[in-house]
């Protein structure tokens, strides 16, 4: 690593322009070590930024829970299952190691909008609820339906009674 003249390969002192020339190489060489640690930094903190917000959406509700922990597992294990095919409509599938990553954060996002869902409406066991609880609203309509079906097949019957004993039915819903 010494500075040797040509034609002897003598040890000598390195010239002023190899120093310039091996400064300005060092340079280079520490901002592309500065820029390569900056992009792993700033992908860890994308990637701690992806599971803080899978974290928050498995959090929000108890039903969901630990679904988006789930669903990058289950497709990480599908991709590698169809990239090892080696026959049959997959057989030329292939994913390079960018897009399984691409895969794995989009799977971890894949609900990212449950975050500023209400909670009433991430619920799936409570979808119906909201301030107060609409299942019973449902419940009373399916009642009053059925008891309508009921008054007019027992108006129909009585009616059909009294033509048969030659009276006429007084009064008759609409």
């Amino acid at each position: 690593m010494n500075a040797q003249t040509g034609l002897t390969q003598e040890v000598t002192p390195f010239s002023e322009e190899d120093q310039r020339l091996l400064h300005t190489i060092a340079s280079q060489a520490a901002v592309a070590f500065s820029k390569n640690k900056l992009i792993e930094d700033f992908k860890a903190l994308f990637d701690s930024l992806v599971e803080l917000i899978a974290t928050a959406i498995d959090e929000k509700s108890p039903y969901t829970g630990d679904h988006c922990r789930r669903v990058p597992e289950l497709s990480m294990m599908l991709a590698e299952a169809v990239c090892n095919k080696k026959e049959g409509a997959f057989k030329d599938f292939t994913l390079s190691e960018e897009e399984m990553y691409e895969l794995k954060v989009a799977s971890l996002l894949h609900d990212c909008g449950k975050v500023t869902t209400p909670v009433h409406i991430v619920d799936k066991a409570t979808r119906l609820e909201t301030i107060f609880d609409r299942i019973h609203l449902i419940d009373v309509r399916f009642e009053i339906l059925r008891r309508d079906a009921e008054i007019a097949f027992l108006q129909r019957q009585i009616a059909a009674l009294l033509k048969g004993a030659g009276q006429t039915l007084l009064y008759q819903r609409k």
